[in-house]
């Protein structure tokens, strides 16, 4: 059990009260979808903290229901840009925060926290904690409907790299290749290299990346971080694979809350938004030729032909189809698509010429997606897959520590002590194998 207590470690030593930071060295606040990982492994070690993991996240709900992707506190201002979000101007609230969301994973978690109260004999306190954060979870669910949607589709629209979470990927080149830098985001950018702890240097994303990423986040903070008011020709608008899987996977566990709450109106709306989701995913995302999924470009009006892990976090939608789910992960471990390494999954394929084995969302391995990717394999019975995934995910951390990122060889980069690897570890280790 040694890989276990080293786990439970690193999250003691990352609580922050009630919260827990990814890391305490490179990010000292709280991020969305890192909490969400996080409170599932918590649950192996006291549910009750579990819960306040996802309660404290909505600390930083804005007014409107948007949940932002970082929730600012503490008086560390290391991390660029801290203060040029503006948020108070816009949010509601006197919490500091981003003005982006991310991966909307939390309905999902709170779900699969009920399970565990529930499986533990402990179903009383499950239903108490879903009655204190149904009310905050519907709330942003219906904000990222209308602010979010795409068309007639059942879609979501990201609009900035950093609201996936895989934020340098490849697969968004072709979008911030038409992102127009400004002095002003030219500056800020060299600043941040400035801040950049050495050690990490060759690990993360480019200047141009960050000039642009601050480019974007000026243009929707003069939008009000409102999708309607932004001008026609913002060019950032995608429908990823990742994003729109788990706001699938995340409805049918909001439609499942509805129910034990006794909201079975509720209930019925939140499954059909995960039905359309997956269907407008197979119209649009689905590609014939290469048999994977890709991610969507709007404003160019085509599919993001590069192969990225997101790919694969389709298994984790609730794919109806299950030969489609089959001939994914077969595509997966097919040698020719270059995900099939020595350990697994890259995070940008190993055949595209954009993979650079050790930069961020460009090839490394992360754990977030490992785990994403593991539970949709054995949600579609593919249990061969996914006890092979799981157990190198595992013998990743046990070789190289918790690290935030691993090399297709099991080396380990970015930062050390990380709390999302930490808790997806406890969570592999409580599924038995």
């Amino acid at each position: 059990m040694e890989l276990w207590d080293r786990a439970a470690d690193i999250l003691r030593g990352n609580d922050r009260g009630g919260w827990t930071v990814p890391s305490a060295d490179v990010y000292p606040y709280q991020w969305l979808w890192d909490s969400g990982f996080i409170a599932e492994g918590l649950a192996a070690l006291d549910l009750e903290r579990a819960f306040k993991e996802i309660e404290s996240v909505f600390r930083g709900q804005w007014k409107n229901g948007m949940v932002p992707h970082i929730r600012f506190e503490g008086g560390d201002t290391r991390f660029y840009p801290r203060g040029e979000w503006d948020s108070r101007r816009h949010s509601g609230i006197e919490h500091e925060t981003s003005g982006i969301t991310q991966t909307p994973i939390l309905a999902d978690t709170a779900h699969r926290l009920y399970q565990m109260s529930s499986e533990k004999g402990e179903a009383d306190s499950g239903v108490g904690f879903l009655e204190r954060v149904y009310d905050r979870l519907r709330g942003y669910h219906l904000w990222l409907w209308h602010q979010r949607k795409f068309e007639d589709t059942g879609l979501l629209v990201t609009l900035h790299p950093d609201e996936n979470g895989m934020d340098d990927s490849p697969m968004w080149d072709g979008p911030m290749s038409r992102v127009k830098v400004s002095e002003e985001a030219g500056e800020m950018a060299e600043e941040k290299m400035r801040t950049e702890p050495d050690t990490l240097s060759g690990n993360r994303p480019s200047e141009d990346f960050y000039a642009k990423n601050y480019e974007l986040m000026v243009e929707l903070k003069t939008a009000g971080y409102d999708t309607r008011s932004l001008d026609e020709d913002y060019q950032f608008r995608v429908l990823d694979v990742l994003f729109n899987s788990v706001w699938a996977k995340s409805n049918r566990g909001l439609a499942k809350i509805a129910s034990v709450l006794g909201e079975e109106e509720d209930s019925r709306l939140f499954l059909s938004w995960a039905d359309d989701t997956v269907k407008s995913m197979d119209d649009i995302m689905w590609d014939p030729e290469s048999r994977i999924y890709h991610d969507y470009d709007t404003a160019a009006g085509r599919r993001i032909k590069v192969r990225t892990v997101g790919s694969f976090t389709a298994l984790f939608s609730g794919l109806e189809d299950k030969k489609r789910a089959a001939e994914v992960a077969r595509s997966l471990e097919d040698p020719a698509n270059g995900f099939a390494t020595e350990y697994m999954i890259p995070s940008t394929s190993t055949m595209e010429e954009s993979y650079d084995e050790g930069r961020f969302w460009r090839g490394p391995i992360w754990p977030f997606t490992n785990y994403i990717i593991c539970e949709g394999l054995r949600e579609n019975g593919l249990e061969r897959e996914y006890a092979g995934l799981r157990d190198q995910t595992l013998e990743l951390a046990g070789r190289s520590g918790f690290r935030e990122c691993f090399t297709i060889g099991g080396a380990g980069t970015g930062v050390g002590c990380f709390s999302a690897t930490a808790a997806i570890v406890l969570s592999l280790l409580s599924q038995g194998g």
